[in-house]
């Protein structure tokens, strides 16, 4: 068993960091770590409002990547996905995502 655990997308708008998060969620199940890296660089350009990172945690999150691919994990399964906005008192204009994913 491995265990490693990030946040998502960094004080956007709910609806732009269900998109960011989305296309984080897509990399990490697909165990593709080069496009984490090049989505989580671009995130990083201040191009989207709001947007701190795509994820705080990409070194150990690409790490994971690696070991579950040593480990013969083929895919991942976003297992849950929700936004601080989902919170009670969460406020949808300014959210931090989060998520849960297997791999098998």
């Amino acid at each position: 068993v491995l265990a490693a655990s990030t946040d998502l997308a960094h004080y956007p708008a709910r609806a732009v960091a269900e998109r960011v998060d989305a296309e984080s969620l897509d990399a990490i199940a697909s165990l593709d770590a080069d496009r984490l890296a090049r989505h989580e660089a671009a995130a990083e350009t201040g191009h989207i409002a709001g947007l701190d990172c795509a994820l705080c945690g990409i070194e150990p999150t690409l790490l994971t990547l690696a070991a579950m691919g040593a480990m013969g994990a083929t895919r991942g399964t976003v297992l849950a996905h929700a936004t601080s906005a989902d919170a009670p008192g969460g406020d949808p204009r300014r959210v931090v995502g989060y998520a849960a994913v297997r791999f098998d």
